[in-house]
């Protein structure tokens, strides 16, 4: 990445923050453990409705139920506030979601 390579990835630091505050860590401890990674240039929050007929077997957040997956929800959203990360709503087409996630990354990398 320091020599300019694009990564895209899924659940970095904002999903690791998300999902130990949702254990109950405090913010404040989960940035201190995180201190050492890299800060993304841009995060994506993709964020809509359940979708209940991909849960991951072994997934802790996915086969707790909908309560614990709705807090964790609420707390992603929080924190997309309050570090400015972008919002992609998950509820339209694959193909809607592709286009809005892409002009994002195109954006970010000032492409047309």
């Amino acid at each position: 990445m320091r020599a300019g390579i694009h990564v895209i990835a899924e659940d970095y630091i904002g999903t690791g923050l998300a999902r130990g505050m949702t254990s109950g860590v405090s913010l404040k401890e989960l940035l201190k453990i995180n201190s050492l990674l890299l800060i993304p240039d841009m995060s994506i929050l993709i964020d809509g409705k359940r979708f209940t007929n991909s849960i991951e077997k072994h997934h802790i957040f996915e086969n707790a139920g909908n309560e614990l997956w709705e807090k964790n929800r609420n707390i992603h959203l929080k924190l997309a506030k309050r570090f400015g990360w972008k919002i992609v709503k998950s509820d339209d087409s694959k193909e809607t979601v592709h286009v809005n996630l892409w002009k994002l990354v195109n954006k970010e990398l000032k492409l047309k």
